[in-house]
């Protein structure tokens, strides 16, 4: 039985050599971590912390160590544990953009509040979309976007939520909203809402903000969601087995930060490979080197470090749900099919993730049942095989009123978005493309898009919470 296909980009030789290469960068090489009570914290835990340049080495044991106590599997909002035991792949939206296409009038506005609250309530229809992050609206004060972000997906989304933060100063801002809907630090930490994206700033640097995010995560309960933003030729080797090497340091390195924080807490690896445009100095994560290293790196954080792991598969570096835009998250939502991910990144996103389309969501959302689809593979079995009915069948017969084809026949996945019609039916019915279908599912959706039946008291804290962090941060 060929079930769940997966396409291995690496041997277990070649996953060998980068681990060890991985030990090897940081009991020697070290990385820096500005954040003065971590070094502190990381020295008296074995590490050996310069504290003049704010470098630290791990000894291999205290690695080895971290890796043998970190989860083999995390826990997200309603119950999703990945990785999922049938092999699905999850899927999650993209964060940071500034940029919204509305389709109504295909035009693209910078990021909003109002559009951030529509995005939730929209992700909050689409079954296929498990994880929702918040947008960068451009109409609240800068240093406090993430606040209101996360309060805005609280109030119109249930399902998980990706945080970014966006300064040291926010963190407990954002987790005091997450306890205002718990209702307590204890309810909290047994179903958090949200986990943070805990950055490198390659190379092999940690800003205060991020481990201090990582402490706080693990002080709550939360998953950590390491990721290393990476781009070949500027922020990390150019060639792929030196991008992995290095991605596979930096995640290595918060796994650690993790469990000597809090030993067995949750850990999600997510590496953002980048390819640089030479030409024009642009990040590229369409292009199929990004492709590849983004897929390889994945593999290699799976294999290595046993923990679930997440993979770009819808974005695209087109400013626009075009052809281009098309093929590139077929071509990454494929590799992310047969590799070894378990949830799929960038739904909706465009322009590099710098803009987002909820017409691209939809297509992107129906678009990730062909893929787990495509992931289950093919079921080889006596009632599959169907010898019988191929020995019955009269020669140049047909199998529409057979029996097993009446059982089976409702198997075949369907896309709505998808046309399937003749030419002369798909003419009478406007000749539609499949960016106008997906609009207009999009009209049908937003006429269900209301906020979440929360309590008065519960949003008038969260108002509060914001009006706080306006004041004291902003001002």
């Amino acid at each position: 039985m060929s079930e769940n296909i997966r396409m291995d980009l690496l041997s277990t030789e070649e996953v060998n050599n980068i681990y060890e290469k991985c030990f090897l960068i940081l009991s020697e090489k070290g990385v820096k971590v500005d954040h003065e009570e971590g070094l502190k914290f990381l020295s008296a835990h074995g590490a050996h912390v310069d504290n003049t340049s704010h470098v630290v080495k791990f000894p291999r044991d205290i690695v080895e160590k971290a890796l043998a106590s970190v989860p083999h599997e995390a826990t997200l909002t309603g119950g999703i544990v990945i990785p999922d035991n049938s092999g699905k792949l999850y899927a999650n939206t993209e964060t940071g953009a500034n940029n919204y296409i509305d389709p109504e009038t295909n035009i693209r506005h910078s990021m909003t509040i109002e559009f951030d609250r529509l995005w939730a309530q929209l992700v909050e229809q689409l079954d296929e979309i498990s994880i929702c992050a918040y947008q960068s609206p451009t109409d609240v004060p800068t240093k406090t976007a993430d606040i209101h972000g996360l309060k805005t997906l609280l109030e119109n989304t249930s399902k998980h939520i990706m945080v970014h933060p966006y300064s040291l100063n926010s963190l407990n801002y954002l987790f005091e909203l997450g306890l205002v809907v718990a209702g307590s630090k204890e309810e909290y930490k047994k179903k958090p809402r949200f986990n943070f994206i805990c950055c490198s700033q390659a190379p092999l640097v940690f800003k205060e903000m991020d481990y201090e995010a990582i402490k706080l995560s693990c002080e709550y309960g939360q998953i950590v969601l390491p990721a290393s933003l990476t781009t070949a030729g500027a922020t990390c080797p150019v060639t792929i087995a030196g991008q992995i090497t290095q991605v596979g340091v930096e995640i290595l390195a918060m796994i650690v930060f993790s469990q000597l924080i809090e030993k067995g807490t949750p850990v999600i690896g997510n590496p953002f490979s980048f390819a640089l445009n030479m030409s024009t100095g642009r990040n590229l994560l369409g292009s199929v080197e990004a492709v590849l290293s983004e897929a390889a790196c994945c593999e290699f954080i799976k294999k290595a470090f046993n923990i679930p792991v997440g993979q770009n598969g819808f974005g695209s570096d087109s400013h626009i749900t075009d052809g281009q835009s098309t093929f590139e998250e077929a071509f990454m939502g494929l590799f992310g099919a047969f590799t070894i991910p378990d949830f799929l990144i960038g739904a909706g996103a465009l322009s590099t993730i710098l803009c987002v389309s909820p017409t691209k969501l939809i297509i992107d959302a129906k678009g990730l049942n062909i893929l787990n689809r495509a992931r289950a593979g093919i079921k080889v079995s006596e009632e599959t095989i169907a010898l019988d009915e191929i020995i019955n069948i009269q020669q140049g017969g047909h199998y529409l009123e057979n029996k097993h084809t009446l059982k089976h026949c409702r198997e075949a996945i369907r896309v709505p978005l998808f046309n399937t019609d003749t030419y002369d039916t798909w003419v009478a019915d406007g000749s539609k493309d499949m960016h106008t279908r997906a609009t207009e599912t999009y009209m049908e959706l937003k006429k269900n898009c209301k906020p979440l039946d929360l309590d008065e008291h519960i949003k008038k804290e969260l108002n509060n919470i914001v009006k706080s962090a306006d004041k004291n941060l902003s001002e």
